[in-house]
């Protein structure tokens, strides 16, 4: 995915930080990180702070691929060599919890007009 020839034509596109933000804000409520254990959050923070990765990355930060495809490798290590990830399984149905959300919101805000 990051790797390419120098030969190779780069299409990436600068990202719409608004845009973004738009989308964050509709699934602020959403806990994507309950679909990965606690177990495999604290081995990916452990393989990325050994070698100084901070635990959180901005929007500022540059390091971003950098620290992926170095998790990448380093989680591929450590499968090989016997260890093992317990993962959920994959999340679906964030469509749906948007719009039950964004539902739920416009209830609470005619609720709120109307005094109930």
């Amino acid at each position: 995915m990051y790797f390419y020839s120098e030969t190779g034509k780069d299409y990436k596109k600068s990202v719409n930080v608004e845009v973004l933000r738009t989308l964050e804000n509709e699934v602020a409520r959403y806990k994507f990180n309950e679909y990965l254990r606690s177990e495999t959050l604290e081995l990916y923070g452990n393989l990325l702070h050994e070698v100084g990765y901070p635990k959180e990355f901005g929007y500022d930060n540059k390091r971003h691929k950098e620290a992926y495809v170095y998790l990448h490798e380093r989680v591929w290590q450590f499968l090989q060599a016997g260890g093992e990830l317990d993962l959920f399984t994959i999340p679906s149905g964030a469509a749906e919890w948007i719009e039950a959300y964004q539902d739920h919101d416009i209830e609470q805000h005619r609720s709120h007009i109307n005094g109930d």
